[in-house]
C-alpha cells in the first residue's frame, strides 16, 4: 500500500512538472514572439523613418517643401537657373555690343535723360525728384540692409578712387530691391482707387504668405551700357521669383499685360555711372574709360565672389516720384514677409 502510494505521488509530481516545463516553454515562446514582433514594429518604424527623410530630401530638393503653398518642380528651378546664366550672359554683352552710352551723358532704360534725373553740386551729386504722372505700382523683394551694405561697402571701395568727387550715385543700402511684378508702370498706366489698391496689397500679401525664404548666391556684378551696375542673383533655395512672379500674376489679374522684366530675372541696381571715371591721364579717351570701367567691375567680381544672402520680405510699393526706391524719392511701402504657408492657413 505504501508503495502504491508513493507511485502515485511520483506520477503526479511528474505531472506537475512536465506542465511547469509546458508553461515556461509556452511563457519563452511568447517572450520570443513579443521580442521579435518589437524587432519587426523597430524595423517597419526606422525604414518609415528612413523613407520620410528621404522623402523630405526629395521634397526640398524639388522646392515642395511640406509646409509650402506653391509647388515647383525641380526641372522649373534647375531650368529658371539656366535661363537665368544665360539672361546674365545677354546682359553683360550689353556693354561690348553698345559701349558706354553713359560716359556721354546717355539715356537711362526709361529713355530719360541721366541729366534729368541727377545734377552736380559742390562736386556732389543729387538726385532730381520728378512726380509721377501715375503712381508706379510693384510688387519687389527686399534685401537687408546687412547683405547691402557688405556689397555697398566693397563697391565703394573699388570704385571711390576713381570716382571721389566724380558723377556717381550709390544705391541707398536700405532700398536694395528685385523687382518682381508691376500692377501699373509708365508704359502702362493702370489707375486705381485706394481701395483697389489695397485689394492689390492683400494679394501681394497672401502670394507672399505661401513663398518660402530665399537664400541666394551672388552669380556676377555687371554694368550696363546705360552706366547701371547690377547684381545679378542664382537661387539656391526657396520659391523661385519665376514662380513667384507666375503667382502674382494670377492674383493681379488687371495688371498690365506687358511686364517690364524677364520671368526668371533677379537682379538689383547698386550703383548709376554718370561719367566717366577720374584716368591718370587728362588725355584719356572714352575708350580708356570703358577698359578702367571693365577692370573695376571685374575687381568687385573677385571681392564678392559666391557672396550669398537670405531675402524673406516682399514688398507692395507705390512710388510718387519717377524712380523713387532708386532715387530716395516718395514712396509707400506695404511690407510681408515670405512665410512658406500652405494655402489654409494664409490668413484672410
Amino acid at each position: 500500500m505504501r508503495a502504491a502510494s508513493t507511485g502515485r505521488g511520483r506520477t503526479a509530481g511528474d505531472d506537475d512538472m512536465k506542465r511547469q516545463i509546458k508553461r515556461r516553454r509556452r511563457a519563452r515562446m511568447i517572450l520570443t514572439l513579443s521580442a521579435l514582433l518589437l524587432c519587426l514594429f523597430l524595423i517597419v518604424g526606422a525604414s518609415a523613418s528612413a523613407a520620410n527623410r528621404f522623402e523630405v530630401h526629395q521634397v526640398w530638393k524639388q522646392g515642395l517643401a511640406t509646409r509650402m503653398g506653391f509647388r515647383q518642380p525641380e526641372d522649373v528651378v534647375v531650368g529658371s537657373g539656366q535661363k537665368r546664366a544665360a539672361l546674365y550672359d545677354r546682359m553683360a554683352a550689353d556693354l561690348d555690343a553698345n559701349g558706354g552710352a553713359f560716359l556721354n551723358g546717355g539715356e537711362t532704360s526709361q529713355s530719360l535723360k541721366l541729366s534729368d534725373l541727377f545734377k552736380m553740386e559742390d562736386g556732389n551729386v543729387i538726385p532730381i525728384l520728378n512726380a509721377a504722372q501715375s503712381p508706379v505700382r510693384a510688387a519687389v523683394l527686399h534685401l537687408n540692409a546687412r547683405y547691402a551694405s557688405q556689397i555697398s561697402k566693397v563697391v565703394k571701395k573699388v570704385l571711390s578712387p576713381y570716382f571721389a568727387e566724380g558723377p556717381i550715385w550709390y544705391q541707398d543700402e536700405s532700398l536694395y530691391h528685385f523687382s518682381l511684378f508691376h500692377t501699373s508702370h509708365h508704359r502702362e498706366s493702370v489707375l486705381a482707387t485706394e481701395a483697389e489698391v489695397e485689394v492689390e496689397a492683400a494679394a501681394v500679401r497672401e502670394v507672399a504668405s505661401r513663398s518660402c525664404e530665399m537664400d541666394i548666391i551672388l552669380d556676377r556684378v555687371l554694368l550696363t551700357s546705360t552706366g547701371v551696375l547690377i547684381a545679378c542673383w542664382q537661387v539656391l533655395d526657396g520659391t523661385d521669383p519665376a514662380l513667384i512672379r507666375k503667382e502674382l500674376r494670377n492674383s493681379l489679374p488687371n495688371a498690365p499685360n506687358i511686364q517690364l522684366y524677364d520671368p526668371v530675372i533677379l537682379h538689383t541696381s547698386i550703383a548709376r555711372i554718370l561719367g566717366p571715371p577720374k584716368l591718370p591721364s587728362a588725355e584719356g579717351s572714352s575708350e580708356d574709360s570703358l577698359t578702367i570701367m571693365k577692370s573695376l567691375v571685374k575687381q568687385i567680381n573677385v571681392e564678392l565672389l559666391n557672396f550669398r544672402a537670405k531675402v524673406n520680405e516682399l514688398w507692395f510699393v507705390e512710388e510718387f516720384h519717377i524712380l523713387a526706391l532708386a532715387l530716395k524719392g516718395k514712396f509707400v511701402a506695404h511690407k510681408f514677409l515670405l512665410q512658406c504657408l500652405p494655402p489654409q492657413s494664409v490668413s484672410p
